[in-house]
């Protein structure tokens, strides 16, 4: 079967394999539902699989137990079974196997087949992270990083991270810069973030290349860098990352590290859009609604705050709220302005709290209790994003 100090021969290892299994051998069972799996040496047969798993299960083998919760799981050769799969998954970790243990902490983290359960997920993670599995050490950074059955604690998420990290785990080295990066952490180190990001972008991954491209373009961690920013984010464009195909179109835009081009930031807004990032709606309307490489178009630029609103975009929501507040390219209309304006703080702008408050001291829009409006100023104030450089 392996080719161990024989030539490697599935169907010689088939028929002695079939007859250890005639004599109630159990790893002989799992290999023969192994090999139907994977359609070694025989035809690939799922239910034979499945056959010879449950026979091996049966008898308490712990592979064999994770692979038949596999097949129930995904509804090979059997029919599909969320309650069967979860079965077989727990008899499996109860006997400490880290793929079962894994399994059962994404299943009910993400509620697949069952109701959503973090504080199950979150145990069964913490099994898997305490035989030192990487995967495991991921994931439970990820629930406490998250705030997933338990409070949010960076601390606690950073330890986990930083494990599974060392193991060579890049989406955990990329969550380290995350954490270091992040302003409510800390752990704020805008450097030590760096040092991560890097790590993980050299690896190839591409949200880890955006971020350390938005460091160098900022000086944030590291010497500010145009040239090294328009590397990196070029590196992530290529595995189509959105915000970095964003980021490219800005840096042309503004002609940071490159020749200034409008129509090539167009063209990178566009396919940032195409790709589902919601802040390039609102920069290819800015073009339109500058006269930026395109003939000055108020209603095209409404076209594309319109829709960026659709897709929650806090920018598209402010730049409305300020067309009908001024009149452009549509009639003036200090309530619509005023709606807008209010999704926008909803959605964390913050400059889009002062234009409300700004409204309603010119007595624009419905007259409110005082104390209402500044309780609302208070809560919007509280949830807006800090104002960074884009």
């Amino acid at each position: 079967f392996s080719g161990r100090d024989v030539p490697q021969d599935y169907e010689k290892a088939h028929h002695w394999f079939m007859m250890a299994a005639n004599l109630e051998n159990t790893r002989a069972e799992h290999n023969l539902g192994y090999m139907y799996q994977n359609g070694l040496g025989v035809e690939c047969d799922f239910s034979k699989a499945a056959e010879w798993y449950h026979k091996a299960a049966e008898k308490g083998l712990a592979q064999s137990q994770y692979n038949l919760g596999l097949l129930f799981l995904e509804g090979n050769g059997i029919n599909q079974d969320y309650d069967n799969a979860i079965s077989w998954f727990i008899k499996a970790a109860e006997q400490n196997l880290i793929e079962a243990q894994n399994h059962l902490g994404l299943i009910y983290s993400e509620g697949i087949g069952i109701s959503q359960d973090h504080q199950k997920a979150l145990s069964w993670y913490t099994k898997s992270a305490e035989q030192e599995d990487a995967i495991g050490q991921y994931c439970l950074g990820c629930m406490y990083l998250n705030g997933w059955g338990v409070p949010k604690d960076f601390i606690k998420a950073e330890g986990w991270f930083s494990k599974a990290a060392e193991q060579g785990i890049v989406e955990a080295q990329y969550s380290l810069g995350v954490i270091y990066e992040n302003d409510y952490s800390p752990l704020m180190n805008y450097c030590t973030s760096a040092d991560w990001y890097l790590k993980a972008a050299h690896q190839g991954y591409s949200l880890a290349q955006e971020r350390i491209g938005s460091m160098y373009l900022k000086g944030n961690g590291v010497f500010q860098d145009y040239e090294k920013a328009l590397e990196w984010f070029l590196k992530a464009a290529n595995e189509y990352e959105p915000t970095a195909i964003n980021s490219l179109g800005m840096m042309y835009q503004k002609g940071l590290g490159v020749k200034q081009d409008f129509v090539k930031a167009m063209e990178y807004y566009s396919q940032a859009i195409e790709l589902g990032y919601n802040g390039a709606y609102y920069n290819k309307g800015h073009l339109y609604y500058e006269g930026l490489g395109v003939t000055k178009d108020y209603l095209k630029a409404l076209e594309w705050w319109l829709k960026g609103a659709e897709n929650g975009s806090p920018d598209s929501e402010y730049a409305l709220g300020a067309l009908y507040e001024l009149g452009q390219g549509v009639e003036q209309d200090h309530q619509k302005a005023l709606h807008w304006y209010r999704i926008a703080a909803e959605h964390g702008n913050g400059l889009a709290i002062t234009r409300v408050a700004c409204l309603y001291e010119k007595g624009h829009g419905e007259p409110e209790d005082p104390k209402k409006v500044m309780e609302w100023a208070f809560n919007m104030a509280s949830k807006a994003k800090p104002d960074k450089k884009k």
